[in-house]
């Protein structure tokens, strides 16, 4: 069976021009949102995958020097995180809007609070007096060092922090609400790219829908990251709902109860500078996700914006 290079990971930006982000236009915040679930969602896939140490690379270097050595954390990751599965990460605002919250906590453009559900297997887990294999809640906040975001603290209960009048550092205006699908999408789209970065190609077949694993097996899935992609490096630079991206309001997703479209664009790095047929670099990209059996699954890899 012959494997089209562009239907896996990377989209050739000549064929499509991407969307244009003009520098005056005034930051919601959601990108901040949007790639803030992508941090998280690594922290704890690379925790229930034993990497703990790239982990630790997540946390601000505040968290850091507040948290056990990389050693300690290693271990007591290892102890307590065999397994992670992520049941919901939201904006925290998002979560307090659902839950007809009457106080919804400020963001700012660069400290951004989520609620995050997981269920950790190992022996106990790190928060309070959870069992292995509960349902955990936990409130994250992130803070963005240079281009990243990082998470710089965790918390079992929720509290209202009370603004800074003085800070120079403008609130986040709480606007529209995103559904909940577009979270749930991002975090498979997240797992999918950095199973792919680690080498934990089965785990990231499984989050293709049946027609994609239909058209490429697992041996030729694999085959095509390796000998044809020739992937050293994979990672998640923007992502955004499509609609976002040709600023259109009423704009809906081809199909509102199971399906959603992102733009994204992504780094790879390939040996001898290339990716496939593509150089090293930035691409541009149209994922869409699909409802199948209650998850959502990838369902398309494009380079233009309609699967």
């Amino acid at each position: 069976m012959q494997i089209d290079e562009r239907s896996l990971t990377i989209a050739a930006n000549t064929l499509t021009p991407a969307p244009v982000f003009p520098e005056n236009v005034i930051d919601t915040g959601y990108e901040g949102y949007y790639i803030g679930i992508v941090t998280i969602t690594d922290y704890y896939t690379l925790l229930g995958n034993g990497l703990s140490e790239e982990a630790y690379q997540l946390l601000s270097s505040s968290a850091r020097r507040h948290s056990p050595n990389l050693d300690e954390y290693a271990e007591l990751a290892k102890l307590h995180f065999k397994i992670v599965e992520i049941i919901t990460i939201a904006p925290l605002r998002v979560w307090q809007i659902e839950q007809g919250v009457s106080s919804i906590t400020p963001d700012q453009e660069n400290r951004i609070r989520f609620y995050v559900q997981i269920k950790a297997w190992g022996q106990g887990a790190m928060s309070g007096s959870a069992r292995s294999g509960d349902l955990q809640s936990q409130y994250l906040t992130l803070v963005k060092e240079g281009d990243n975001w990082k998470i710089d603290s965790f918390a079992t209960g929720l509290s209202i922090p009370t603004p800074d009048l003085s800070t120079t550092i403008p609130t986040l205006d709480p606007g529209s609400v995103p559904e909940k699908s577009d979270y749930d999408s991002i975090v498979v789209i997240a797992q999918y790219y950095l199973l792919i970065n680690h080498g934990l190609f089965e785990q990231a077949y499984r989050l293709l829908s049946l027609s994609m694993q239909y058209e490429n097996t697992l041996e030729e899935f694999v085959s095509n990251i390796k000998e044809v992609l020739r992937i050293k490096e994979i990672k998640i630079v923007k992502i955004l709902p499509y609609h976002e991206t040709i600023q259109l309001q009423g704009w809906t997703t081809p199909d509102p109860a199971n399906k959603r479209m992102f733009f994204l664009q992504i780094y790879a790095e390939g040996e001898d500078g290339m990716v496939g047929s593509e150089t090293n670099g930035v691409h541009d990209c149209y994922i869409t996700t699909i409802v199948e059996g209650g998850d959502w699954k990838i369902s398309s890899v494009n380079t233009s914006p309609w699967p």
